[in-house]
């Protein structure tokens, strides 16, 4: 199963990956320059609102994982429980409507897309039914798939109808995706059957822990979509046509490899939270240090990829650009890549003490480590590209170490600083390669480490899952 999600799900990802790769390609070539800058803000904000979650995956995966050896439509208790992550998935989507109604009037530019961002995270919400029933039986891959096929029908809708305008692209790329998400949601709903038999093997105590944990997840969601929205609105109000691409392409590229390099953080749900208290503390340590294992060899071979390729790709994906452009995004992407490994390890840590039931000190480390670095922007109105993407740095630094230390505490984690030097010694690592630039060296270290990657893959994965 791990090999699956490993190679299958992360082909997935890559083509997912692509897919706003080769619209933004094609976009360059058919808009002005000012259409295409409206065109990234309205991807980022758009994208800011798909990615909401509010904890409700890993929750729902953290509580039905013990019944998913009943079978895949859950026939007993788990079933029940669907009634209640459909209620709350449900709630969530209508407040988060409201989120986007707010912050999108205050934006003129943006109004446009109001009445779709709200009614889209609705069906979002319900949509996550999907991938907390595959997560539940470690089927990632399957949900990677739907994604991709959304991605490159929205592109062929792109381009086949050839939008001249960032509202005409809006339109259809957007509205393809809704009609997409409403099939699959009517189709998935349609699939789960509920018997009113099993009502009375609802435990009130994991009732409880539900309610618990959406609470939380409303105060980790809330800050992750303020740092989205705000990182955005100074873009659309502050920073110059021509500097909205250099921001807006780095951040583009380090979510799309944040989430490609990021299936540590997603198996963490259902592997931390089928272990009784005894397994954890028995085998969660080595588990969890095979996933940083992971992490350190992936941001070892992502940064070696970007670093050799990134100038020759830029010329050919985006030959419209200016050349200045160009040195900023080399430069704001490089610092963003040498520290996805933080970021992949702070979600992993995170999803860990979420699969232990500590949700409280979650929300505690997500909310400071985001709104810290935002509050300063704002207060001294830091509003500078480069200060941009240093908040993005520090928010990153900052969930890392927090995370490893309550995981240190309450948990008893015994090898989480051992863990977090892996990853700060890779950072500085990367630091000396980007200011040695030799390319010699590079590629003699990435055909070394892909092999080591995959033999480490096939070797541990009985005993990670």
């Amino acid at each position: 199963m791990l090999l699956k999600n490993i190679y299958i799900g992360t082909l997935m990802k890559v083509l997912t990956m692509f897919a706003p790769f080769l619209l933004f390609g094609i976009l360059d070539r058919q808009l002005d320059a000012k259409n295409f800058a409206l065109w990234l803000l309205i991807f980022q904000y758009m994208r800011s609102f798909q990615q909401v979650d509010l904890g409700t995956t890993g929750v729902a995966i953290r509580l039905l994982t013990p019944y998913r050896n009943i079978g895949f439509n859950f026939l007993n208790v788990a079933k029940t429980y669907f009634k209640y992550v459909l209620a709350f998935l449900l709630s969530f989507g209508l407040l988060s409507g409201l989120v986007a109604t707010f912050f999108l009037l205050s934006t003129p530019i943006i109004s446009i897309v109001l009445y779709y961002a709200a009614f889209h995270l609705l069906l979002t919400f319900l949509l996550k039914i999907s991938p907390i029933i595959l997560g539940c039986t470690n089927k990632y891959y399957f949900n990677d798939g739907i994604i991709t096929i959304k991605g490159y029908l929205s592109l062929l809708m792109v381009f086949i109808i050839e939008p001249n305008t960032w509202n005409n692209v809006y339109y259809v790329y957007f509205v393809t995706i809704l009609i997409c998400d409403f099939i699959i949601s009517l189709k998935i709903i349609s699939m789960l059957e509920f018997d009113n038999n099993n009502l009375k093997k609802i435990k009130p105590i994991e009732l409880n822990f539900l309610f618990n944990a959406f609470g939380v997840g409303i105060i980790i969601a809330a800050s992750a979509l303020t740092q989205k929205l705000f990182l955005t609105y100074v873009q659309s109000n502050y920073l110059e046509i021509s500097m909205i691409v250099t921001v807006a392409i780095p951040l583009m590229l380090f979510n799309s490899l944040n989430s490609l390099s990021n299936y540590p953080a997603r198996w963490s749900n259902s592997l931390f939270s089928k272990m009784t208290n005894k397994e954890f503390f028995s085998f969660g340590n080595k588990k969890l240090t095979y996933l940083v294992d992971f992490i350190f060899m992936n941001g070892l071979i992502i940064y070696l990829l970007i670093s050799s390729f990134l100038d020759t790709i830029l010329n050919f994906w985006l030959p419209n650009l200016l050349s200045e452009q160009m040195i900023y995004i080399s430069i704001y992407t490089s610092y963003l890549i040498i520290i996805l490994s933080f970021s992949n390890a702070s979600n992993l840590f995170r999803n860990c003490l979420q699969a232990r039931g500590k949700f409280q000190f979650v929300w505690i480390v997500e909310s400071t480590s985001i709104l810290i670095p935002i509050s300063v922007l704002f207060i001294f109105e830091l509003y500078q590209p480069i200060e941009i993407i240093s908040s993005i740095v520090i928010i990153n630094i900052l969930r890392l170490i927090s995370h490893s230390i309550v995981i240190k505490i309450f948990l008893n984690e015994l090898t989480i600083f051992k863990n977090v030097s892996k990853l700060i010694f890779l950072v500085f690592f990367l630091i000396f390669l980007e200011y040695y630039q030799n390319v010699i060296f590079e590629m003699i270290i990435l055909f070394s480490i892909i092999p080591l990657f995959i033999f480490f893959s096939i070797k541990k994965q009985n005993e990670i899952f």
